[in-house]
């Protein structure tokens, strides 16, 4: 059997300082791995904004040539063309608040929540009561 050179408290005190040395290398390895995904979740957004601004000056430009487009094509002064454009996608657009609306009207934030909270308050209630 062999000496050993270091006490049981020795080893201990090793071992802790062992593991809080692993503890702390995993939190700098989670810190950086969090810090780049933080990164590459910013650069897709930045991206995906900047891709719709560019589709939504598409849509503009569209718009703005069928206007002049059929104000041409009819022979009509520019207004009546930019209205063909405008009334249909003002009454889209009444439409989709009004859907919006009665979506956001028609359902309760939270009901299971609010339900069992009135539920734990109403036997928190009975029990200090008897």
């Amino acid at each position: 059997m062999a000496p050993h050179d270091e006490s049981i408290p020795d080893l201990i005190r090793g071992t802790i300082r062992d593991g809080l040395g692993l503890v702390r290398d995993e939190i700098v390895l989670a810190r950086t791995e969090l810090r780049d995904a933080l990164m590459r979740i910013r650069t897709g957004l930045v991206t995906v904004i900047a891709a719709g601004a560019f589709a939504l000056l598409a849509v503009i430009m569209i718009l703005d040539t069928i206007a002049w487009g059929a104000a041409y094509a009819f022979g009509w002064p520019t207004w009546a063309g930019f209205a063909l454009v405008a009334f249909p996608l003002l009454a889209i657009a009444i439409t989709l608040a009004m859907v919006g609306r009665s979506l956001l009207l028609r359902n309760r934030y939270m009901p299971k929540s609010l339900e069992t909270m009135k539920e734990n308050a109403e036997w928190i209630r009975a029990r200090t009561q008897s």
